[in-house]
């Protein structure tokens, strides 16, 4: 009878000591590959799995952004009113939170890779149909598949990158995807302004370049995107992780990098029948419970900005160009944010840096709210929008940190998914309860208040930098 073993160092450099076993106990097989991937000290795999999930990420930023910017288009060429062409926001960010827990939950059966590409080719499907929408209904019919791509996407790529990452790298590599990823955000309004204005094909040109490009990542992504080995170890494909962690090795040997002996910990209980059940069971329903909060005043803030900031900064008696033109520049420090992320990401508890960053966001976004002048809103807002982005990165790897490899889709889905209610919520709070109360001040209150909520709940999640993913889940 097989011995589970004990945790501790075991001689070797991996490749004698580690050999797969095909006739020894699987859960010593399993955490045996899983000890090899987390003494990885550095980022083992092509050059491409970076770029291609940042360019997933890249494209679900353009095509959410994108419905704000094509509104007005949509309004002159269907001959709606403002209000009849916003629902399709509103059916967009309804498709969000399904599409979030039903392909996060898809990725705990079939796959990471898979869905995540599933989830693009809906987006991608998605965008290039609303191109060819040949009146409101068919263009809101859509962005209910959009919104659930996007979302889709959102929730698989952290799961996936917190995967693939070795241990001590989890924070830096969603911080080198979230950096070119969010590119998007400065170079989207310069992509409107060539394109929308253009007469009847403008913004459906601005549609079907998003979609052209969905379809040649989803291409580069079948042929160089690895499949999450902790996933390929949870599912019992021994032979599929060995031959993928064999691959890193040889690639971090042949740049000269010195694998340290791996370190045998306990392996992660097998994959439940349900994976929604392990979720409300402990210690994951509390992590369930205050992640889900955190995403919710998270959004509540982020999209309530993102998406009312022109309508609260017309109340103050700014223009719409110049509405445009401050969240052009308070847009470029998006991927500094991202970037800073991944020098400092690692260097502490990522709970306490999305505290501090949380606290810089909600204080820069607090003198906005006293002082609306031009020169302030741009300067304390990009300022606000870089500790937005830093504390997006860390929110990312510490929500994935927060479940177990058996359900970590579904409790992305669940939390950070289903988080995206409060994007819903926000024109309700905003601007039905803040502007209609006390106007640009009120509204922006509301904001600073749900920032304030948020760093208060990152206090309460789990401590996981530089510790492997199947210790947290214990």
């Amino acid at each position: 009878m097989n011995r589970e073993p004990t945790p501790g160092a075991l001689p070797g450099d991996g490749d004698a000591a580690f050999a797969l076993k095909t006739g020894g106990s699987g859960t010593r097989t399993g955490a045996q590959l899983l000890a090899r991937l987390d003494r990885l000290p550095a980022w083992p795999y092509s050059r491409h799995v970076v770029p291609i999930v940042a360019a997933i990420l890249f494209l679900a930023v353009y095509d959410s952004l994108a419905i704000g910017y094509v509104l007005p288009a949509i309004e002159r060429e269907f001959g709606v009113s403002t209000s009849a062409a916003a629902m399709s926001i509103t059916v967009n960010q309804i498709g969000g939170p399904i599409g979030a827990y039903l392909l996060g939950l898809a990725a705990e059966y079939y796959g990471r890779k898979r869905m995540i590409l599933l989830s693009t080719g809906l987006y991608t499907v998605g965008i290039g149909a609303t191109a060819l929408s040949f009146n409101l209904g068919w263009f809101i019919f859509w962005q209910f598949f959009v919104g659930a791509g996007i979302t889709g996407v959102t929730v698989i790529q952290s799961a996936l990158v917190s995967e693939l990452a070795p241990a001590k790298a989890r924070g830096r590599s969603e911080g080198r995807v979230a950096t070119i990823g969010w590119l998007a955000f400065p170079l989207l309004p310069i992509i409107s302004m060539l394109l929308i204005p253009i007469p009847v094909w403008g913004w459906r040109t601005f549609y079907l370049l998003g979609a052209l490009a969905g379809v040649i990542t989803m291409i580069w992504g079948f042929s160089k995107l690895p499949e999450s080995a902790r996933w390929l170890v949870n599912k019992g494909h021994y032979r599929e992780a060995e031959a993928q962690l064999q691959r890193s090795e040889a690639r971090l040997r042949a740049k000269g990098v010195e694998l340290p002996d791996p370190v045998l910990t306990q392996e992660e209980r097998p994959p439940a029948r349900f994976a929604t059940s392990a979720l409300f069971k402990r210690p994951y329903r509390a992590r369930l419970a205050i992640t889900f909060l955190a995403w919710f005043a998270f959004y509540l803030a982020n999209k309530g900005w993102a998406t009312l900031a022109p309508t609260l900064l017309l109340t103050q008696g700014f223009t719409v160009g110049k509405s445009f033109g401050f969240l052009f520049v308070t847009n470029l420090t998006y991927p500094i944010g991202a970037f800073v992320s991944t020098r400092i990401g690692d260097r502490g508890q990522r709970k306490w840096l999305a505290f501090a960053a949380a606290v810089g966001w909600a204080l820069s976004f607090l003198v906005m709210s006293l002082f609306p002048s031009g020169p302030v809103i741009m300067m304390i807002g990009a300022l606000g929008t870089f500790f937005m982005a830093f504390i997006l990165v860390l929110m990312y790897t510490l929500t994935a940190e927060s479940f177990p490899t058996r359900a970590r889709g579904n409790g992305v889905g669940l939390t950070n998914g289903v988080g995206h209610l409060g994007g819903a919520a926000a024109p309700s709070l905003i601007i039905g309860v803040g502007v209609a109360t006390a106007g640009y001040a009120g509204g922006m209150l509301v904001i600073v208040g749900s920032i304030a909520l948020t760093a208060l709940l990152m206090l309460f999640m789990v401590r996981a930098t530089g510790r492997p993913l199947q210790d947290i889940s214990q």
